[in-house]
């Protein structure tokens, strides 16, 4: 069974990755900035992320849904709803 997270430890650890990657503040990072012209990611980028974050979070994000994030909320809210439906599975 999976442990639970709460939505700010998942808020911060999305920030940790994406601040890595971009070798920013993660305090300079929040939630409504624009993945593309706020924090200046590139699809390469973000699929970097995206993989990162599923190995921190042992989850699997659908490959259809990797270029449909736009802001970092987006990328946390999907983030808070996978983990959500893996521990009720």
């Amino acid at each position: 069974m999976k442990k639970k997270i709460s939505k700010e430890q998942i808020e911060d650890i999305v920030k940790e990755v994406i601040s890595s990657q971009k070798g920013v503040k993660k305090e300079s990072l929040s939630d409504d900035m624009d993945l593309q012209t706020d924090v200046n990611l590139d699809s390469l980028d973000i699929v970097e992320i995206i993989m990162d974050l599923e190995d921190k979070f042992n989850i699997q994000f659908k490959e259809d849904e990797t270029f449909r994030f736009n802001t970092i909320s987006q990328i946390i809210d999907y983030v808070e709803r996978k983990i959500k439906w893996d521990i009720t599975k």
